[in-house]
């Protein structure tokens, strides 16, 4: 009985050195990241209940207002086949121009802006480790559009109010035969919005705002 009871032990011991030692394959992914959205770059896109925005199409003078709808929505993605967890905000916007709002968070403190405009989704800001400096930073393209910044602005006077520290991106599709020139202010948002098609070239500028950070 006592032989019988030793070697039970002793298979207990081989077993648990076999075994009870591995870690499981999602903890060897090492420590997990959080991308989030850099405070910086939410002061050039992110925006509360109360804002709005009146542009005046420079052709026609016709006036049309984005005014905040609803939100803004926090959401973090967590993967489970790679140690991310990812941060997405979000608001929603009514008029003709933009109905949506998303900034997403990116790798070494890159961070996205895109723009939901009549069917189209446009990249409108990038930032590029963890700064907007100068042209051909943060540029992108994939299958559908591609995204390059242009310019930077000390100054842009437009409407007769002089708007400092404005970016000028540009976002073209080729299979659409469209391109959105982004004129955005820090703090105050889309200034100027200039559309070259086919068919139509629109150019909308902003008269009055308010912006609620």
């Amino acid at each position: 009985m006592m032989r019988k009871t030793v070697f039970l032990l002793l298979a207990c011991a081989i077993l648990a050195s076999l075994w009870g030692c591995h870690k499981s394959s999602n903890t060897d992914q090492g420590p997990r990241r959080v991308l989030n959205i850099p405070d910086d770059f939410k002061e050039w896109s992110l925006f509360q209940p109360g804002s709005y925005w009146v542009y005046k199409n420079e052709k026609t003078g016709i006036a049309d207002c984005t005014a905040y709808k609803h939100g803004p929505y926090t959401w973090q993605a967590n993967y489970t086949n790679v140690p991310l967890d990812e941060t997405y905000i979000w608001f929603y916007t009514r008029g003709n121009q933009v109905t949506g709002y998303d900034i997403k968070g990116g790798l070494q403190g890159n961070a996205t802006l895109l723009l939901n405009m009549a069917g189209f989704y446009v990249s409108v800001l990038a930032l590029n480790n963890n700064t907007i400096l100068n042209p051909g930073h943060g540029d992108t393209s994939n299958s559908y559009s591609t995204y390059k910044f242009i310019e930077r602005w000390d100054t842009l006077i437009i409407n007769k109010h002089p708007f400092p520290d404005v970016l000028h991106t540009r976002n073209t599709w080729p299979g659409y035969y469209v391109v959105f020139d982004f004129y955005w202010a820090k703090g105050v948002g889309l200034v100027r919005l200039q559309k070259t098609g086919t068919d139509t070239d629109t150019t909308w500028s902003l008269m009055r705002w308010k912006s609620v950070q």
